[in-house]
């Protein structure tokens, strides 16, 4: 097999990085256009439960490792039992202050065609509601290969688990394997 050409391998690298760049662009007007409908109130999910479903809005947080609602946002949905036995577990806000669920669902959450299965806790000090980093790709909001959490990349792989900053590896919290991402995760395998 005869070797490329210097130009065969620049015309191949050019085309290579135009598809990219227009790659890029795409996810960020899709990115662009969905940040503006949530900014509008246009971006409400649909969130479906045990006892009905309701429409709210949610900010995708890219740093949240967990989709969390405040108490007012749960009964908003109609959710009142939410404690379920489950003991609370603690989270942590952006510079490390310590937040504390008060309980969790199961809910279906919908956003446009798209529609995901996740559990949703229940912060006491929380008024609105976040979407984790998770649920944000699964929804279609960020692009499968949006940056993971820095400090999720360097830690150990851990089953593909994800437990709240500062908390205990998930085989001994609560939750457990329920905070794992499906077994076809949009995760890179390697980093």
């Amino acid at each position: 097999m005869a070797q490329p050409t210097g130009a065969e391998l620049v015309q191949d690298l050019t085309t290579m990085l135009r598809e990219q760049a227009a790659a890029a662009q795409e996810r960020e007007q899709r990115l662009v256009s969905m940040m503006e409908d949530l900014l509008r109130g246009q971006g409400q999910v649909l969130v479906t439960h045990n006892s009905g479903s309701g429409s709210l809005l949610c900010i995708p947080d890219s740093g949240a490792e967990a989709t969390v609602v405040g108490p007012k946002e749960a009964a908003a949905l109609g959710v009142s039992d939410y404690g379920n036995g489950v003991p609370p577990q603690t989270f942590s806000a952006a510079g490390g202050y310590p937040l504390t669920s008060v309980g969790s669902f199961q809910a279906t959450i919908q956003l446009g065609s798209r529609r995901i299965t996740t559990e949703i806790a229940v912060i006491g000090e929380l008024r609105g509601a976040l979407l984790s980093w998770w649920d944000s790709v699964q929804l279609g909001i960020f692009p499968a290969d949006y940056p993971l959490q820095l400090h999720q990349m360097s830690l150990p792989d851990r089953s593909r688990t994800t437990t709240a900053r500062n908390a205990a590896p998930a085989d001994e919290t609560a939750r457990g394997a329920a905070a794992a991402p499906p077994a076809q995760s949009a995760v890179p395998e390697e980093m």
